[in-house]
């Protein structure tokens, strides 16, 4: 939903993060908590200093990902840096793709050449191995 959406210019992406997390809680307020597993899905990473913004991702998987190629807000889970080689690599979101968005977002992330969008088990981000303990994959081309 659009309310899910940070502000248009915060100030850094932790202040990003800070007011989605806002909008939900606010949006979720007096519901209970949802059980783990109750949700099936697959995790995908968002690289944002490696976008290119050329719109292949948004046109390809339907308007799933924007024209910066991130993620709907509403799938975001946290903001992380791991500090790797390559700084255009080394900052991004995790963000959860349900069940029923798997297929389109999918054909995003097959088209987007700079790979600023990709499934949990194909990056090399830190947090891998312990997505991988938390975390089964839903998808049978999925590493674990």
């Amino acid at each position: 939903p659009p309310g899910l959406a940070p502000r248009p210019l915060p100030e850094n992406r932790w202040e990003a993060l800070d007011d989605v997390v806002a909008a939900r809680r606010w949006a979720l307020h007096g519901r209970e908590p949802v059980r783990r597993g109750a949700y099936p899905g697959r995790l995908l990473v968002y690289f944002p200093d490696a976008d290119l913004a050329d719109g292949a991702a948004e046109a390809a998987s339907e308007g799933f990902f924007d024209t910066h190629n991130a993620p709907p807000p509403a799938t975001w889970i946290g903001y992380f840096e791991d500090g790797g080689d390559d700084p255009s690599y080394s900052a991004y979101v995790l963000a959860w793709v349900p069940t029923d968005a798997v297929v389109i977002a999918d054909a995003g992330v097959a088209v987007n050449p700079e790979e600023c969008i990709q499934w949990v088990g194909a990056t090399r981000v830190l947090l891998r191995p312990v997505l991988a303990h938390v975390w089964l994959p839903t998808h049978p081309r999925e590493p674990r």
